[in-house]
């Protein structure tokens, strides 16, 4: 009985951790793909582009 539940104990966490994962990946896509709607950081005045 003790081999039957760490068999599933093991199977419960690699699942998890697809789940997880499968979660992270989704939201760094959805990151990735809203990055053209952020607006772009305002230089300074007076400040030069080549510091």
């Amino acid at each position: 009985m003790k081999f039957i539940v760490n068999i599933v104990n093991r199977e419960a966490s690699i699942i998890s951790f697809n789940d997880v994962y499968l979660a992270m990946a989704a939201a760094f896509l959805i990151a990735f793909l809203l990055l053209p709607l952020a607006k772009s950081p305002r230089a300074e005045p007076g400040v030069d582009a080549a510091h």
